[in-house]
Order: C-alpha cells, then structure tokens, then sequence
C-alpha cells in the first residue's frame, strides 16, 4: 500500500515581488489558526477563577505614541476590547487591572466590544496602584454592563445547535439511520450542556439553552424536510470554511451551514441543483408566521446570495434557503443570479 500526505505546495514569490493570493490565502489560514488559540489560551486562563478575575496588561508604546498589544501574547485576543482603556501613553508601564468581572461576563464583554454591538466598557483600578479591591462574592456576579439583544447568549446557543445539526448530518453520512437517531437523543443533553458550558455559559443560561438546544434538533429530526437537509446528499457538507475574492481582489471568509446536490425542489430525485442553507436559531408565534418568514427571507437574501455568487459556476443551479430549527421550518428561492 502507498501512504500519501496530505498537503499543499504554493509558489514562492520572486525578490521583491507581490505574494499571490495562494501564499496569502495559506498566511491568513496560518494567522487565524494562530489567534484562535491565542483565544483559547486567553479562555482556559480566565475560566480557571472560582469566584474573581483579574486581568493585566503591560501595553508598550510605539514611535508615534499609540498604544501597541505587541504580537505573540494574550493581550492580542483582547485588545479589540482593551485597547481604548488602558489609559495614556505615559501610564503605560504601570499596574492595570480589570477587577468585578467574573467568566462569562469577560467574555461577552470582549465579544461585543470586537462585534462593535456595545460600549467598549473595562473597569480599571487607579493607575499605580498595586492593591486589589475586595469584592464580596455577592457583587462578582453582577454584570456592569447591558447585555445585547442577540448578544453572547445567542451566540453560543446558535453555535451549540449549528454543531449538534453538524453532528447529527455526519452520523447519518457514517450510515445511521434516522431512527436510530433518534434512539441516541437522550445521551446528548449531557453533551450539549458541555458544549454550552465550553462556550462560556453556566447557571440559569445552561438550564435553560440545553433543552432549548435539543428541541432544535428533535424537531428537525421529527420534520420531513429536516431529515431531507440532513440526508447524504452528494457532495454534502456542514459548517464548510470558504474564502472566496470579489473584483478588487479583497478576500471575504463565508462559513456555510449546509450544502449540498439535490433535485429542484424540497424532497424531490436528482442531483443537478446545488443548495445553499442557512440554519436561523430565531423563532416566532404561529400566528402571522408566513409574514414573518417573509421578512426573514427578505432580510437575509443578500447574505444567502453572496454565498451564491461565490459558489456559482458556469451551468450549475442553485437553489438557497433558509431553515429555523426551533420551527422545523423551511424557506426555499431560486437564485436567478
């Protein structure tokens, strides 16, 4: 037998000449690779508080003056959050601390100030001081900031059932029956509950996102057109990484949910059209529910149809939908191009 590695050779540019987009496109896979896990790193240092934390910053000062989070250290995955609080350049230097913020108001706090979805608010303690406030254990779980509509809750259980689907997808691609599907549901709350927590949930959010989590994906398994998007499709795939460029050559990063090969329509034989989906954790009354998934549709179409653009290829149709799990729902359109 011949053992073959997988990889991927890219030209080297020539002296002083332009990388290709190749060698870009492998820098940038490398450069996200490398600050996810400095976020990580950043994630499993908060998380290991009982009941404080307390964050520290040593900023330096470039020649202009601004402040710089310097390149390969922790402080790199917060500074979108960081860096308007950390005060001017001649404190710079001296003891900073973030104190009263417990895990995961941390976290929710840096992904909305990176999203740009609220106010970039740290806390600090007085520049030079090196004594930590006593805070009784009463005041750690207080937020001091709003949390957003849509906001770090939402995210991580969006998350959660985007990977639950996934995973419900491949088990079916390995040969599993849908009944037999159904069959393992109930060993996954545990698991789900893990994956909540993993994202930074816990408490009051944990018991409640869990059944919420498996309702989505009890109710896709239960709907015809569910268990249809989740079939081995040819040329299936879940939560698919794309990079694709537009005119000017600027590269987007899209992340699909579900693609697929199958006949015109929800259900039908064939293999010609290519199908987009987009999973939507959103949900709504019964009453009025046709509107609302029009409004739905037409609030997401340009975001399906980027996708589209990206995808298209001489000759090949596609067709784009959206699916809210929590409704077994499904909203389908032709892409016309």
């Amino acid at each position: 037998a011949v053992s073959v590695a997988h990889g991927m050779l890219a030209p080297i540019q020539s002296k002083g000449g332009d990388s290709g987009r190749l060698n870009q496109w492998i820098q940038s896979i490398l450069k996200a690779r490398e600050a996810a896990e400095r976020k990580r790193l950043f994630y499993v240092a908060c998380t290991r508080a009982r009941e404080q934390v307390h964050l520290f910053a040593a900023p330096q000062t470039k020649a202009d003056g601004t402040l710089n989070a310097g390149v390969r250290n922790l402080l790199v995955a917060a500074w979108p959050a960081a860096q308007d609080h950390l005060g001017a350049p001649e404190e710079v230097g001296k003891v900073l601390a973030m104190p009263r913020l417990a895990m995961p108001q941390v976290l929710d706090t840096l992904a909305a100030a990176a999203s740009g979805s609220s106010d970039r608010w740290i806390d600090r303690i007085p520049v030079g001081s090196m004594t930590l406030p006593e805070v009784a254990p009463a005041a750690v779980g207080a937020a001091p900031f709003a949390r957003p509509e849509g906001g770090f809750r939402a995210r991580v259980f969006g998350k959660t059932l985007h990977a639950f689907l996934e995973r419900a997808a491949t088990r079916v691609a390995a040969g599993s029956s849908f009944a037999a599907l159904a069959r393992e549901l109930p060993g996954w709350p545990a698991r789900v509950a893990a994956v909540l927590r993993g994202g930074g949930l816990a408490g009051r959010d944990l018991e409640a996102l869990t059944p919420q989590v498996m309702r989505g994906v009890e109710k896709t398994l239960a709907s015809a057109e569910g268990r249809w998007l989740l079939s081995a499709h040819p040329q299936a795939a879940s939560e698919a990484s794309l990079s694709a460029y537009d005119e000017e050559g600027a590269r987007t990063q899209l992340r699909l949910d579900r693609t697929f090969l199958a006949g015109a329509a929800p259900l039908e034989a064939g293999a010609e059209y290519l199908w987009i989906v987009d999973y939507k954790t959103s949900t709504h009354a019964e009453a009025a529910l046709d509107a609302w998934l029009d409004g739905q549709q037409a609030l997401y179409r340009e975001q399906l149809e980027t996708y589209a653009r990206a995808l298209a290829t001489p000759g090949q149709p596609l067709r784009l939908a959206l699916y809210f799990p929590l409704l077994a729902r499904l909203r389908w359109w032709a892409f016309r191009g």
